[in-house]
């Protein structure tokens, strides 16, 4: 701020107007996915303004599956060596991927606890939950896909098809009290808990189309969102809760899309050579 001058004879007040200023680029919120290329599939980030996209892995024949530890410090995605899949954990900055599992199974789909002390994942269409450092792995016993914490760390959502369909359900975190969601009518899958914990946003799938949805986490029918004839998945809630990051093929290829939690103001912020998909949002930039 510059200093007041003082004229001799005349007394200045010194006016101060707040200025709104945007948070830095460098701090705000990135956003996780995976790009693939003719070379393989990588994870990069991305700010919601579209800048400061930057690959944190190398690329490899199967990367998947993205998902945030709660202090935004550390990814935890699915990656594919010949038949296998398993879990592994690379830092938000880059460098070299842990590996958390290691077997012949079909490993997919992480999703931290709020205190970043534990990871569920589905392992061959079964729920497990393995402690962050790769120790103590524990089944369920529940069936199922695309499993996430809620935010209060107390429940975890799911997607399982028993009767032909796939249907979204939230039940304890262990195992226990399983309720099911109201459907589309179609298929629903990919769930993810808005960050005040009260909506579900998740993929429908009506008359073959993929559109996104969100559903009362304590009872409601589901709402649509995106009325695009393109495939919209992948849905993830910005920190704030109100906005959700998306991939779709609406206008050729996979994209990374925003919109306003009420399906708004929808902006394109990746144009790539190939597919961008998977997002994740950042709950909280790295201090």
């Amino acid at each position: 701020m510059t200093r007041p001058t003082v004229l001799a004879g005349l007394a200045l007040a010194l006016v101060v107007v707040p200025v709104a200023a945007s948070r830095p680029a460098a701090t705000s919120p990135k956003i996780v996915f995976v790009s693939s290329r003719a070379s393989g599939a990588a994870l990069e980030t991305i700010h919601a303004n579209g800048r400061g996209q930057r690959q944190i892995t190398s690329r490899s024949a199967g990367v998947e599956a993205p998902a945030w530890s709660r202090n935004g410090r550390l990814i935890a995605y699915a990656r594919s060596s010949g038949t296998a899949q398993g879990i592994a954990i690379v830092k938000a900055s880059g460098g070299k991927p842990r590996t958390l599992t290691n077997s012949s199974h079909f490993d997919g789909s992480p999703s931290w606890s709020p205190d970043g002390r534990r990871i569920v994942f589905d392992r061959d269409s079964e729920l497990h939950v393995i402690n962050a450092g790769g120790r103590g792995l524990r089944d369920l016993g529940v069936k199922g896909m695309y499993p996430a914490w809620s935010p209060d760390g107390k429940r975890i959502a799911f997607s399982a098809n028993l009767t032909g369909q796939s249907r979204l359900f939230v039940m304890y975190a262990n195992g226990s009290r399983r309720r099911q969601l109201d459907t589309t009518g179609g298929s629903d899958f990919l769930p993810r808990w808005s960050p005040n914990g009260k909506l579900i946003a998740f993929v429908g799938s009506v008359e073959r189309n993929f559109d996104v949805y969100v559903v009362p986490v304590a009872g409601g029918k589901p709402r649509r969102l995106t009325q695009d004839t393109g495939q919209d998945l992948g849905p993830s809630w910005s920190p704030d809760g109100r906005r959700l990051v998306f991939s779709s093929d609406r206008r050729g290829g996979f994209d990374l899309y925003t919109m306003k939690a009420n399906g708004s103001s929808v902006r394109r912020i990746t144009q790539g050579a190939g597919d961008e998909k998977d997002p994740a949002w950042q709950p909280r930039p790295a201090g």
